[in-house]
C-alpha cells in the first residue's frame, strides 16, 4: 500500500510536502476526487476510533484483572463490579481519565508518551516469553490437560526465537537518536513498576495475599472441586 501511494504521488514530492493537507489524503483526492477523499477520511476516522476504543477496553480489562488479584494501589475500589451495570466502573473511569489527561497535556509530552506504545507491546512480549522460559527451566510451568495444545519439546526453541525477535525489535526501535525519548519514558515506567514490585508487591505475592494464587482463590478452588466430587457419579 505504501509503495502504491509513493508511485501515485502527483506533481512531485515537493508539491505534496508544501500543501496543507495530509499527504495520503492529497494523493487520494488528486486521483479520485473530493467525494472519494471524503469517504476515505470517514473510513479512516472510524478505523482509528475503533483502534482507540479497543485499546481503552484492553487497558480497562487489565486494570480490573490486576485489581481483582490485589496487585494495584486501590485494588478494592478498582476491582469492584457494579451490581447494577455488572461492570468495573472505577477501572473504566480511571482509564478514561488517564487517556483524556494525556491528550490534554502539551503536544510534546503527549507525543513522548505515545511514542513508547509500539515498543511497550514488544517489551510485554519479552517479559511474557522470558517469564515462560524461566518457569520452564525451574520446572514451575503450569500443567495442561491432555486435549490442550502444547509445543512439547519445541517450546524452548520457539520461545527463544520469539524472545530474540522481540528484543531485536526493541533495540532497533530505541537505538536511533529519534528513539531515545521513547527509551527514557519506557525505562522510567519500568523502574516505577520494578520498585512497586520489589518494595510492596513481592512480599504480598509470597505470603499469598495478592496474585492469582492468593489464599482466598486457592480455598475457593478447593471448595469448588469438593462440590464437583460430591455430585459426580464417578
Amino acid at each position: 500500500m505504501i509503495v502504491g501511494f509513493l508511485i501515485a504521488i502527483p506533481h512531485g514530492v515537493n508539491n505534496m510536502l508544501n500543501q496543507p493537507k495530509n499527504a495520503l489524503i492529497y494523493i487520494f483526492q488528486s486521483h479520485f476526487g473530493a467525494l472519494a477523499s471524503g469517504v476515505l477520511q470517514v473510513v479512516v476516522f472510524i478505523a482509528i476510533f475503533s483502534c482507540v476504543l479497543a485499546n481503552m477496553v484492553v487497558a480497562t480489562r487489565i486494570t480490573f484483572a490486576l485489581s481483582r488479584d490485589k496487585m494495584l494501589p486501590g485494588s478494592k475500589l478498582l476491582g469492584a463490579v457494579s451490581n447494577s451495570t455488572h461492570t468495573p466502573i472505577a477501572s473504566i473511569l480511571l482509564v478514561a481519565a488517564v487517556g483524556i489527561g494525556i491528550n490534554l497535556l502539551s503536544a510534546g509530552i503527549a507525543a513522548n508518551v505515545v511514542s513508547i506504545c509500539s515498543v511497550a507491546y514488544y517489551f510485554i512480549y519479552v517479559l511474557t516469553v522470558g517469564g515462560a522460559i524461566y518457569a520452564h527451566q525451574k520446572g514451575r510451568m503450569p500443567g495442561h490437560r491432555a486435549q490442550d495444545f502444547t509445543l512439547g519439546r519445541w517450546f524452548v526453541p520457539v520461545a527463544v526465537v520469539a524472545f530474540v525477535y522481540a528484543a531485536a525489535v526493541i533495540v532497533i526501535a530505541l537505538a536511533p537518536h529519534e528513539g531515545h525519548t521513547a527509551a527514557i519514558y519506557l525505562l522510567g515506567g519500568e523502574i516505577v513498576g520494578a520498585l512497586w514490585y520489589l518494595l510492596y508487591l513481592r512480599r504480598r505475592i509470597m505470603n499469598q495475599t495478592a496474585g492469582v494464587y492468593r489464599r482466598e482463590v486457592v480455598e475457593l478452588e478447593k471448595e469448588s472441586a469438593a462440590e464437583v466430587s460430591a455430585i459426580s457419579p464417578l
